[in-house]
């Protein structure tokens, strides 16, 4: 009996392990960069990074 609750419990853990995979290899493929890519993109990560960033680049040629 404590074998086959065992077996079960590892099966439940099996499955819950798949899905963060899937879901962590869904959320590299969101984040990988694009052909053309300026370098100034790398490393955000977040979208407050993005919004920063936009407010820098459009600050200076404000400025310019």
């Amino acid at each position: 009996a404590e074998l086959r609750a065992a077996q079960v419990s590892l099966a439940k853990l099996n499955g819950e392990k798949k899905s963060a995979d899937d879901r962590v290899a869904e959320l590299e493929a969101a984040m990988a960069p694009t052909s053309g890519e300026p370098e100034e993109a790398f490393g955000l990560v977040t979208r407050a990074d993005l919004v920063g960033k936009i407010n820098e680049i459009s600050d200076d040629c404000l400025a310019a």
